[in-house]
């Protein structure tokens, strides 16, 4: 998902993504791996926890994370520490909801195999521009920098901290 997507999620939820946070205690700092399509449905999962993870959190003094965000075998994973069965149930909805939906552009889709598993409408382009468009969108690198593997400058914008690029 585009950074710029992923900043909205963070400044509204900041204790819920830790883009900042060790690799041992969450992958949040590899941002969403997933394509903008998911992001409207990823906002209305958010917005819907708000009320179950305020009385979570007050009924327990556990602190909710999320710990990883990406797509797996077509559809979105949202992965989280500390939470309870309705908090996970209404996490299960919107991860069989991306089952149905265009990760790329979030209208009503079908899910795909042909070497990838994906969900996709009818009006993507093919398998290969698709991953090509995925690729883009995913790689941290790629994105700040607009360089392509193999360029120049792609060692060199390598190196850079996702986190401190949000």
């Amino acid at each position: 998902m585009r950074l710029e997507l992923e900043r909205k999620l963070i400044e509204r939820w900041p204790t819920w993504f830790d883009v900042n946070g060790s690799l041992q205690q969450t992958l949040m700092p590899f941002g969403c791996e997933h394509g903008d399509g998911w992001f409207n449905l990823l906002w209305r999962l958010c917005e819907d926890l708000e009320p179950l993870v305020a009385k979570y959190e007050k009924q327990t003094g556990h602190r909710f994370q999320v710990v990883q965000v990406k797509e797996k075998f077509g559809g979105l994973r949202f992965y989280v520490a500390n939470a309870n069965d309705v908090i996970r149930q209404r996490i299960e909805l919107a991860e069989l909801e991306s089952l149905k939906s265009c990760e790329l552009c979030g209208k009503p889709g079908r899910r795909r195999i042909d070497g990838w598993i994906n969900v996709l409408c009818d009006e993507m382009p093919t398998e290969e521009q698709h991953l090509a468009q995925r690729r883009r969108n995913e790689c941290p690198q790629l994105r700040r920098s607009g360089t392509k593997p193999g360029d120049s400058g792609s060692a060199q914008t390598a190196s850079v901290n996702r986190a401190d690029a949000i």
